[in-house]
């Protein structure tokens, strides 16, 4: 979960890994400076540090380190077909790396079911891509959605910074071929899993409240 300082400001990004996060990570580092990020080291967490989930930023960021924070949600089935590409892509480039022959992922229908079999004895397989995107938001954190794309976020940034935010041109990923239809079966498996997100973002609430946060009155 990188946290970066913008001007005078400190801010929490919870990166919520195939939402747009290595683009706006890009921004962050291109207009400040740039923490709990890491390509190469997880010997800390059995994940990047850049995708640790809420159960354990809320222990080691505590909420008066950071000026605010925010979050990008994606529709989970986009997010599933981006991953399944993404995993598809790395395949092309270990095989590049290796000079040996591409390794075929199964199709699309049983790379998903083959997934979340495996998600229930390793929640963090993948660097913890497949995790529910609930579990990384923390209460109060300001919600996006990807596909109303990025601008806004970088609109909100400048608002809070005061100051202007350059969006450097992030080089797209060589394509790993045809994106995957999704078929009824698959669709209803990704919507049962991710039943809580889709949840949350049918509601498109602006700030997030998790179910245990309890909201003081104000006094008086």
């Amino acid at each position: 979960m990188p946290i970066a300082r913008i001007a005078d400001k400190v801010l929490f990004f919870i990166h919520i890994p195939k939402c747009g996060g290595s683009s706006i990570e890009h921004v962050l580092r291109q207009n400040g400076s740039l923490a709990l990020y890491s390509r190469t080291d997880n010997t800390h967490f059995k994940c990047s540090a850049q995708h640790i989930h809420a159960k354990i930023h809320e222990v080691i960021i505590p909420e008066d380190f950071y000026d605010t924070c925010f979050a990008v949600l994606r529709q989970p089935e986009a997010r599933m077909v981006s991953e399944y590409m993404f995993q598809k892509h790395r395949q092309v480039l270990m095989a590049e790396k290796t000079g040996r022959a591409v390794k075929e992922l199964p199709i699309f229908p049983q790379w998903v079911r083959n997934t979340f079999e495996q998600y229930k004895s390793d929640p963090y397989m993948l660097d913890n891509h497949i995790r529910a995107q609930t579990e990384f938001l923390r209460s109060g954190a300001k919600l996006f959605y990807l596909e109303d794309g990025l601008e806004d976020v970088y609109k909100w940034l400048r608002s809070v910074c005061s100051v202007p935010i350059a969006v450097p041109q992030v080089r797209a990923l060589k394509s790993a071929g045809r994106k995957p239809g999704v078929l009824p079966e698959t669709r209803r498996l990704i919507e049962e899993f991710y039943r809580t997100d889709i949840e949350l973002i049918r509601r498109r609430p602006a700030f997030y409240v998790s179910a245990s946060h309890v909201v003081e009155p104000p006094p008086g």
